[in-house]
């Protein structure tokens, strides 16, 4: 009886767990398993995805090495992580990525973010958060780097990312970004470190027009309805770089040039329209072209005190040393008052040589509708139907629809 008893000892917990662990592992190490989870990846990212190999070195812990995710279609792959390991406790996926490369896809990368927050039949919606300790971001042979990124997706399929610090940096900017109830949340604080505009593009491509140098320094809080933007903001658009800005949205005969500044003491927004805007705007050695000092003129009541360029129908650019302005965009009007250095009060530019060539000194506000005007080819139309005058009218705080028959001739 006692052999008996050793025997069937032996055999529950001895041969039969051995068997079972011997079984597990190599059902793991089949390449069928691994198919399994690129699979299961794939139906949940909507992707191709490829994995060199997945490993268990511990109960509840999953490591897949060599994760790559690949357009249908491509051979390079847009995401690599050489290791991410994954737990599941209590309902909730945790994974860990020590480094990332995300390749020239902002676009996937939104659409990839948007398609996780939409349930999937037959798919596990298990809570899920992903913490990446150094992103790098690689846009057409320029890298950005970012440190501690954490994306977390809740049960209910609301998505919500966080960025905590840049690399090098003196104190660490944060970034946040949620999707909730069809709203999407934004939230930014820069802390002493500017957001570089290399990064920020990534979730809004606009950004790219500001140049590869751009950055901002500051704080923003936006939220993203059906019904419009809302929102505040402050702070310093460094180093926009116009002649990129200008080109993607003006016409030829509108394009500026030069490196700017534009700080930004108070804007607030609300269903896509501003509701205030003030700030300054400071540019140095660019060049103008002639419908803007047309247009500053006769639109927002600035002088133009060079009568040597005034006359001069060929100057089709005029260069400049120092743009610069503050500004307050108010419902009804706008005002402005330059502010360049060393030069008379009033001086909002100044030539290559020091002399004042436009002047708001005596300048009155104008009605804030006179942007639409200021941001268009010249015309005799009180507000030309263009998709920039368009553009512009749908974001001021207020629409007036008063007349005025004012034109660019007089200049002429």
């Amino acid at each position: 009886m006692h052999r008996l008893i050793c025997r069937a000892g032996f055999l529950a917990l001895c041969v039969v767990p051995t068997l079972w662990v011997g079984v597990w592992i190599i059902a793991h190490k089949r390449p069928s398993h691994r198919t399994v989870w690129e699979a299961a990846l794939a139906a949940r990212l909507d992707t191709e995805v490829r994995i060199d190999a997945v490993r268990h070195p511990q109960p509840g812990v999953t490591r897949l090495e060599g994760l790559q995710l690949v357009e249908p279609g491509e051979q390079q792959p847009w995401i690599e992580i050489a290791q991410l390991e994954l737990r599941h406790f209590r309902g909730m996926w945790t994974a860990r990525v020590d480094r990332a490369v995300l390749r020239n896809r902002p676009a996937e990368l939104r659409s990839l973010l948007a398609r996780c927050s939409i349930p999937h039949p037959g798919v596990d919606e298990s809570s899920v958060q992903l913490s990446i300790d150094r992103l790098e971001l690689l846009d057409a042979g320029e890298e950005a780097v970012v440190r501690q990124v954490v994306v977390e997706r809740q049960a209910g399929g609301d998505v919500r990312a966080r960025a905590l610090a840049s690399e090098n940096a003196e104190s660490p900017w944060r970034l946040e970004l949620a999707r909730q109830d069809g709203v999407r949340h934004v939230r930014l604080d820069t802390g002493t470190t500017p957001l570089p505009a290399a990064v920020a593009a990534w979730m809004l491509p606009v950004v790219q027009s500001l140049g590869k140098e751009a950055s901002y320094l500051g704080t923003a809080e936006i939220l993203i309805a059906e019904d419009g933007i809302s929102g505040q903001a402050a702070g310093t658009f460094h180093r926009l770089d116009l002649q990129s800005l200008t080109e993607q949205f003006l016409p030829a005969e509108m394009r500026l040039s030069g490196e700017t500044d534009v700080t930004l003491s108070d804007v607030q927004f609300h269903n896509g329209r501003l509701t205030r805007a003030e700030g300054s705007f400071h540019s140095r050695c660019g060049k103008v072209r002639r419908p803007w000092l047309e247009g500053l003129v006769h639109d927002l009541n600035v002088q133009w005190q060079t009568a040597d360029s005034r006359s001069n129908d060929s100057a089709d650019e005029t260069p400049y040393k120092e743009f610069a302005f503050s500004f307050v965009l108010e419902p009804h009007q706008i005002r402005l008052a330059g502010t360049c250095g060393g030069a008379p009060a009033g001086t909002m530019m100044t030539g290559v040589d020091g002399g004042v060539i436009l002047s708001t000194a005596a300048s009155l506000p104008q009605p804030a509708t006179s942007l639409a005007r200021l941001l268009s080819p010249p015309t005799r139309d009180w507000i030309p139907a263009t998709t920039q005058a368009q553009w512009v009218l749908g974001h001021l705080p207020t629409f007036n629809g008063s007349t005025d028959n004012r034109n660019r001739d007089g200049l002429k």
